[in-house]
């Protein structure tokens, strides 16, 4: 099979999507039932230098993804590689579209906060933005000869609220990397004092994500005389900055400031550092397709409390405690229970862990092989 991976991104790669090309493009480049492979990428991370050598891997660069190629603006250079390389099939990791001569192009669906309502805190950039994304999703998914979804959760919504047929759908988890990163270096702005005794969240800044729920809990916490600290990673987006700002005012109005540790983006050893050493891992966030961060978490042995938002208890299944989604309460109740009992801490970290072994870079590269496999013979007969 002569398989060609084009990522269609605005121009770089998310940190998720980066790990996800990571761990998949060498692996698939090895695959026995790949002849050759084309990665086609708009220019800047150094892809090349993720093959082992020799390989059978070719890369091309493309323009950024832009909304001018909604009105068939076509990228030449990208229709040059496509007809030089002559692939069987386009796989497209991302929910975009392309359209290259009979070639069948298989979708993957990684992003659903499109289609969750509009939330307090978006903006009306970003709220059109939402639109704009949900109708790409729809227009890709709709045009594309396959899916796949990365939970059962994409894969019911895709049914159910989008009217794809089942054949059309397929469901593939996303792997976990079973080596662990040994080497582990504390966050500057996190205080040495707070070493295991803090909670840890990651993600964007963002509402989706639901970070109000932290800080209620933490409101309800100290009312019953628990000081409880909290370093929250991920960035802000420049449309997020007033939303940031309006979560501040929250932190401040609260009189949790000195409870807070903002660490923006964290490189892997600090990450592997805030995994190790915190007491609880916190998932708030109202919706995901995948929650690969927590999933991570979770391969570290951290104890969970998760929103029961979907997909969440698809993923963690008993290896995490549930609380009700926009109800600090909820949260701040899971947090005491957790805190009161060491025992049942541990049974979560391994049960945990178990679980996220089920997750595994090679099953996700064998079964999406299949699902390609299949569907470019398919249009050859």
């Amino acid at each position: 099979m002569r398989l060609a991976i084009v990522n269609l991104t605005g121009g770089g790669l998310s940190g998720g999507y980066k790990k996800y090309l990571k761990n998949m493009l060498p692996r698939l480049a090895d695959h026995k039932y790949v002849d050759t492979l084309l990665c086609v990428s708009p220019e800047g991370d150094d892809i090349p230098s993720w093959f082992k050598e020799p390989s059978i891997a070719n890369y091309c660069k493309c323009n950024p993804f832009t909304l001018r190629q909604l009105i068939k603006i076509p990228d030449r250079k990208m229709k040059e590689c496509l007809k030089k390389f002559a692939p069987d099939i386009l796989f497209l990791p991302v929910d975009r579209h392309i359209k290259f001569n009979n070639v069948p192009v298989v979708n993957m669906v990684r992003n659903m906060e499109p289609f969750i309502p509009n939330m307090k805190g978006d903006t009306l950039h970003e709220v059109f933005k939402k639109f704009v994304q949900r109708r790409l999703v729809i227009n890709a998914i709709r045009q594309a000869d396959h899916t796949i979804a990365v939970s059962r959760f994409v894969e019911d919504y895709l049914k159910s609220k989008l009217n794809v047929s089942k054949e059309k759908v397929s469901l593939v988890y996303h792997g976990l990397s079973s080596q662990i990163n040994g080497n582990c270096v504390r966050p500057a702005s996190v205080p040495v004092e707070w070493d295991s005794k803090f909670l840890f969240t990651c993600g964007s800044v963002r509402p989706a994500r639901g970070l109000e729920d932290l800080f209620e809990a933490m409101s309800y916490l100290k009312a019953s005389n628990l000081d409880i600290n909290v370093v929250i990673a991920g960035n802000t987006i420049p449309g997020m900055r007033k939303y940031h700002n309006g979560l501040k005012r929250l932190i401040e109005l609260k009189g949790l400031n000195h409870n807070v540790r903002w660490v923006g983006n964290l490189e892997d050893d600090e990450m592997c550092w805030c995994y190790n050493r915190c007491h609880l891992f916190v998932m708030t966030s109202r919706i995901e397709a995948c929650p690969n961060i927590a999933l991570e978490a979770m391969s570290h042995g951290c104890v969970i409390i998760s929103t029961d938002s979907l997909p969440m208890p698809e993923f963690f299944r008993e290896a995490a405690v549930y609380y009700s989604h926009g109800k600090g309460n909820s949260l701040s109740a899971a947090i005491q229970r957790m805190l009161k009992s060491d025992n049942y801490r541990k049974k979560i970290s391994e049960c945990g862990k178990k679980r996220a072994s089920e997750f595994s870079w090679d099953r996700c590269v064998e079964k999406t092989v299949t699902e390609l496999v299949k569907i470019a013979e398919r249009f050859k007969t």
